[in-house]
């Protein structure tokens, strides 16, 4: 979110008509066939800062595939020193991977640098929205909508080895497959690419985001990988 106080940010048009990039804020809006998704790079400094470089929202047919949840009722929390450990707040409740047991921390030096922005993909640089502890000599994710559907291609490469467990945050109850699920309401099914196990959990709402998605919980989706040097992992949905 855009301070009003700031100037309104500069807006390039894509190659494909409905792709929009805002270069000064790291920000893409893509659109193909019945889906539409937002991909945002950044820093983790900004004006109503989240740490949440390099997620994305996704909709098919104007029904939510996966989310910003939100924030909930602000109090002293949010803008104090504890505000980062709210849950709306932190990565790990964002679509966003956890690395070797890290989320993204606060700070302008965290950020993600735009490598390319063509055909309703957005190619971020994320290694620095993570802590040195993590160990990454690169981090590239490649997002958006492309063929139809929407793609996610990550690529890690550590200095050793590492892990991630990445998270996607859904209104909806994922019905599992065989290296994907499906999620009921909007019909979209997710495939994945890679060895990565499947678990969910539920995050409980307070009562600002019950009223605004009209229900008691959101579905945490966590996809965990092994140790390894170098992976590429590709989630599509279609």
């Amino acid at each position: 979110m855009t301070d009003t106080l700031e100037p309104v940010p500069e807006r390039a048009e894509g190659k494909q008509p409905g792709d929009i990039l805002y270069p000064d804020l790291g920000v893409m809006i893509a659109r193909g066939g019945p889906f539409a998704a937002a991909v945002k790079g950044g820093h983790n400094d900004e004006s109503h800062n989240h740490n949440d470089i390099g997620s994305f929202v996704l909709y098919k047919n104007g029904q939510p595939v996966f989310v910003d949840a939100g924030v909930e009722q602000y109090c002293r929390d949010t803008f104090s020193s504890k505000r980062y450990t709210l849950w709306t707040m932190r990565s790990l409740y964002h679509n966003l991977p956890e690395i070797s047991g890290y989320e993204q921390p606060h700070g302008r030096k965290y950020r993600g640098e735009i490598l390319s922005c063509d055909g309703g993909m957005l190619e971020l640089e994320l290694k620095d929205a993570y802590p040195e502890e993590c160990g990454l000599v690169s981090f590239v994710r490649k997002a958006g909508i492309r063929g139809g559907g929407f793609v996610c291609e990550d690529t890690f490469v550590f200095r050793n080895s590492g892990s991630v467990v990445f998270s996607l945050m859904t209104p909806d109850d994922p019905q599992p497959l065989d290296a994907g699920f499906i999620l009921p309401s909007s019909g979209a099914v997710v495939a994945w690419t890679g060895t990565l196990s499947y678990s969910a959990d539920s995050v409980e709402l307070g009562p600002k985001l019950l009223r605004e998605w009209g229900k008691e919980r959101l579905t945490r989706v966590r996809l965990a990988s092994g140790e390894f040097r170098e992976a590429t992992f590709r989630l599509t949905v279609m």
